[in-house]
């Protein structure tokens, strides 16, 4: 499951770290992923046990996003409802979605980002080594 969202995720041009040690007394994240002012922690949820942790993570090292991704809806919704209540206003946006919508919400979240849809496009069209283009007039002014 988590190697789908890394590829979201790097595809959007986001730097990627699978298995992401965050600090003593917190352990692994199961994906970090960085682009600008972005730091999204991913977690992977079987089950609703772990989502309090999951949260505490993300409060913890600074992130914008938390995104858990599950097998199921069902799933999703308990997660869902054992967060309501531990949330805070200062706590990253938080987003549970089964992990079709997970890969979708972090394509989102990384392609609005100013020049990371400029990446994604060069990284798509330019099939041929050598192949450059000129990124000066890509959303600029000029």
């Amino acid at each position: 499951m988590v190697m789908r969202l890394r590829r979201a995720a790097a595809d959007s041009g986001a730097r990627v770290r699978v298995e992401a040690y965050l600090g003593p007394g917190l352990g692994y994240a199961d994906l970090v992923a960085e682009l600008g002012a972005l730091r999204v922690i991913v977690e992977a949820e079987r089950a609703p046990r772990r989502a309090l942790n999951d949260l505490a993570k993300a409060r913890a090292v600074g992130a914008t996003h938390l995104v858990i991704a599950t097998p199921t809806a069902s799933v999703a919704k308990s997660i869902r409802r054992r967060l309501r209540g531990a949330r805070r206003a200062s706590d990253p946006r938080i987003i549970v979605r089964t992990q079709a919508k997970a890969e979708q919400a972090l394509t989102w979240l990384f392609f609005r980002i100013p020049g990371a849809e400029c990446r994604a496009d060069i990284n798509a069209t330019n099939s041929r080594p050598g192949q450059e283009r000129d990124l000066s007039t890509i959303g600029g002014d000029a």
